[in-house]
């Protein structure tokens, strides 16, 4: 089995035969079934290809000046070229109902800037008002206290 296969550029033979093993084996299997699993319950896809999110808002603020609000990538990363949501997932919906948060957080905080409604529409959609512990949009390995300071944590979990 290990010795049919040839291994892909850049990894060595003895790693190869390893990753091989590794992915015969129970443990192995059981992740990959696992990961299926996962992807099949998506129910938003990104569009952005390999472009991290984090890459995508610095582009942003490096063209308009500004930083991107939270909707706005989410809105960017998730819909085609041509501006359209990919069909039967809910993302179109969700963006809907984050749009209609921003218009009745307009209502009650008017002094708030487009970007901080629409960041708090988006929280609040995405998380149900909670904090998460792995704030979407920012990159791998940023933590909630990285993007809303640990005062902001502390207020915003009373």
């Amino acid at each position: 089995m290990v010795s049919e296969v040839v291994p892909r550029h850049g990894i060595s033979g003895k790693e190869w035969v390893k990753l091989v093993r590794y992915w015969y084996s129970d443990k192995g299997k059981k992740l990959s079934e696992c990961g299926k699993e996962a992807r099949a319950s998506q129910t938003q896809f990104h569009r952005s290809g390999s472009n991290s999110y984090a890459n995508q808002q610095a582009d942003y603020e490096d063209e308009h000046g500004v930083k991107m609000s939270l909707l706005a990538l989410w809105i960017k990363t998730h819909s085609g070229k041509d501006g359209t949501f990919l069909p039967n997932t809910l993302t179109e919906d969700f963006v809907d109902d984050a749009k209609a948060k921003v218009e009745s957080l307009k209502i009650v905080d008017p002094s708030k800037s487009q970007q901080e409604l629409e960041n708090e529409a988006f929280e609040d959609t995405m998380h149900g008002g909670k904090i998460p512990e792995r704030p979407v949009g920012y990159g791998l390995g940023v933590r909630k206290s990285d993007v809303y300071g640990v005062h902001g944590v502390l207020r915003k979990n009373g």
